[in-house]
């Protein structure tokens, strides 16, 4: 098993979800769908040799669930635990583009709205693949 799976399938564990079908009706489906994204974030850094360049962006109203630094320019990902997202889940990645942008005089030039597939298999395992979206 790689360092990346392990993270959401001890959640999993822990939280004593032990099936795609309970993953599926999880109050906390969302917050495990978003740490299995960052660990793939972070393993995709780590192996980068970029350790420390993952962030989150907050206000009092709207987020961002992580910014990624790339060679002085940023990734925007939100990570949502659907199949199909709405437009408006990019809502705040269009906004936070605009404000950080406008900061840094420039614009972060990757926007990614990372979905889930339905995979068969453990279900912290194998609910795996994310699909980048925008």
């Amino acid at each position: 098993m790689r360092a990346q799976d392990f993270v959401p399938e001890l959640l999993c564990a822990l939280l004593n979800i032990r099936s795609e079908e309970a993953l599926y009706q999880a109050p906390a489906a969302g917050a495990i769908w978003e740490t299995f994204i960052f660990a793939q974030l972070r393993e995709r850094e780590r192996r980068a040799g970029n350790v420390g360049s993952v962030f989150f962006w907050r206000d009092r109203t709207r987020e961002v669930d992580f910014l990624v630094e790339v060679g002085g320019l940023l990734e925007l990902f939100e990570a949502k635990w659907t199949e199909v997202p709405a437009a408006s889940d990019g809502v705040n990645l269009e906004f936070v583009r605009n404000v950080v942008g406008g900061e840094r005089n420039h614009q972060p030039h990757t926007k990614r709205l990372s979905a889930r597939q339905r995979t068969s298999g453990h279900a912290c395992h194998r609910v795996a693949g994310f699909v980048d979206y925008l």
